[in-house]
């Protein structure tokens, strides 16, 4: 059966590149400077493009539907985290730094969750059918320019 490696690491690349952004909420914690509008909505665009691709077509390519719907669970969760990291940060909201711990500690829950739980389990399970119908819709996906449409993290 064909390899998911390819998609595999898709994903796991893409979990990285997040990474930088995670970084910079995390120094501004500690430096007490609230993460910028530029910062957080790069953030979204990150999540809405991963999240939308996982659900989309990774998902529903998943045998083991249970953990594919508690993973949109999650996401629907680090969705409403980012919308509290935003209000607390636009209202300059006293305790905003914890709002920007609470999001960024439970997206870095969630990509080791997804790392080392979902996508070896993928490779694991799937099909080889749904192993070579994922590989294409991805390369689809890379082929209309996939997530190097996203524009850098802002400095």
């Amino acid at each position: 059966s064909p390899s998911l490696h390819t998609a595999l690491a898709y994903f796991i690349d893409d979990h990285q590149t997040l990474q930088p952004a995670l970084e910079a909420l995390e120094s501004s914690i500690v430096a007490q400077t609230m993460p910028s509008a530029a910062l957080l909505q790069h953030l979204a665009d990150h999540m809405s493009e991963h999240f939308g691709l996982e659900e989309t077509v990774l998902f529903p390519a998943v045998p083991f539907v249970p953990s594919a719907v508690l993973l949109t669970a999650e996401h629907d969760d680090l969705w409403q985290l980012w919308d509290d990291m935003q209000t607390a940060c636009r209202s300059n909201d006293a305790d905003w730094p914890t709002t920007v711990r609470a999001y960024a500690d439970r997206m870095q829950s969630h990509i080791h969750e997804e790392n080392a739980c979902l996508l070896p389990s993928c490779e694991r399970d799937m099909t080889g059918g749904a192993k070579t119908a994922l590989l294409r819709q991805l390369e689809r996906f890379r082929q209309r320019g996939g997530w190097s449409r996203r524009p850098a993290l802002p400095r």
